[in-house]
């Protein structure tokens, strides 16, 4: 299935994230190289952003860039040694973070900013997971990663998403329609736990969560190759 974009959807795909001013680019690099050294000793995450960003005066995006986009050297390691080519989807087992990639691509077709961490993996900073709503451009996203799972047909797919949510058996019925109608075998399913299921499977996993990322199992960036290679969208490298 190939994905017709009308002018409108072209203009949507052009990258809009303006470059930091060069002032508020060394503000967030040395905020980066302090953040990283935090890490390193084992501060939590979350505290360390704000004690960096607060140092530094960050606004929201910068902080969140920070968050999701800077690792220590050892953390950034793990994860590109276990991203593997998208052909190596090939015959195996394929385990979606179903709204992890479905909100990437949802975002980049919306121009919110990307950015791509100091693991090489390409991440939106948006946010917006308690917002979902199903729409068109749920469709559309589904359409670009039917395309590669074509290029590259698993011998299954598993999409997860999260039970608590009210909004995903409605989804999972359409991604379980999307992936019949292109002869794809596998299914959507709810789960109570995504995350530890993606932290313990064999399979392949997509997803951009560097806490799943994290654990050294076989991953590949789909969103963020969509993103880049089919939607032409320019990621902010962090620092």
């Amino acid at each position: 299935m190939i994905l017709q974009l009308t002018t409108m959807d072209m203009s949507m795909v052009q990258d809009i994230f303006d470059p930091l001013s060069p002032s508020r680019y060394s503000r967030l690099r040395a905020a980066a190289i302090e953040l990283r050294f935090l890490l390193s000793h084992n501060y939590p995450r979350k505290s360390s952003v704000e004690f960096v960003g607060n140092h530094h005066q960050l606004n929201k995006d910068e902080r969140n860039i920070l968050f999701r986009g800077v690792f220590t050297a050892g953390m950034a390691r793990a994860i590109k040694d276990a991203r593997i080519p998208l052909s190596g989807l090939r015959g195996g087992k394929l385990v979606i973070d179903g709204y992890n990639v479905t909100i990437t691509l949802e975002n980049a077709m919306k121009n919110k900013p990307l950015i791509k961490g100091n693991d090489g993996f390409i991440r939106d900073i948006s946010g917006t997971f308690r917002g979902f709503r199903q729409s068109d451009l749920t469709r559309k996203a589904w359409e670009l990663i039917m395309d590669i799972l074509n290029d590259y047909p698993p011998k299954y797919v598993l999409v997860l998403l999260d039970r608590p949510y009210s909004r995903s058996a409605i989804l999972a019925r359409s991604i379980n329609a999307w992936l019949e109608m292109n002869g794809l075998d596998g299914e959507a399913t709810l789960s109570d736990g995504v995350d530890h299921y993606l932290q313990q499977t064999k399979g392949v996993r997509a997803t951009s969560d560097s806490s799943i990322l994290i654990n050294g199992s076989p991953s590949v960036d789909l969103a963020g190759h969509i993103a880049t290679r089919r939607l032409n969208r320019r990621p902010f490298i962090v620092p």
